[in-house]
């Protein structure tokens, strides 16, 4: 979560930056302490300044920002837990993919994916695709 944060108020000084997790609950956990305009379904008017935006994965549908930082990619929570269990495995995975896919092409020109453990299987496993970093 420290290094979203850092990097959420890097990328703002220049630009729009979206926080996004797969649940608001998660997406407010990482947005702790930092000044954030939150992402609601509701909003009628764009404002393209340079600042953090905090939100649900499908809360950003149809937007689109500077960089997207996403923090919760492992095994643990995608696909989540609580989906697996409604859906089973093979549909879970077919709806969180779509979720990533919606979250991940938000991302004009930055995108920070993180995770503890094991990245999550949804993502493609091709190296090339990746620059990965250990803090």
């Amino acid at each position: 979560m420290d290094i979203i944060r850092a990097q959420a108020t890097d990328f703002a000084r220049n630009g729009t930056v979206a926080v996004l997790a797969r649940t608001w609950a998660d997406a407010r956990q990482v947005c702790e302490g930092l000044r954030v305009r939150n992402l609601q379904p509701d909003l009628n008017r764009w404002d393209a300044t340079p600042g953090i935006y905090c939100g649900a994965y499908h809360s950003a549908k149809g937007l689109e920002f500077d960089a997207v930082l996403m923090p919760f990619c492992g095994v643990a929570h995608m696909p989540h837990p609580d989906t697996v269990t409604a859906f089973g495995d093979d549909e879970a995975a077919a709806r969180e993919g779509r979720l990533l896919y919606v979250s991940t092409t938000r991302a004009r020109t930055d995108l920070l994916l993180t995770y503890s453990g094991t990245v999550t299987p949804l993502l493609p496993s091709d190296d090339a695709l990746y620059a990965k970093v250990t803090p």
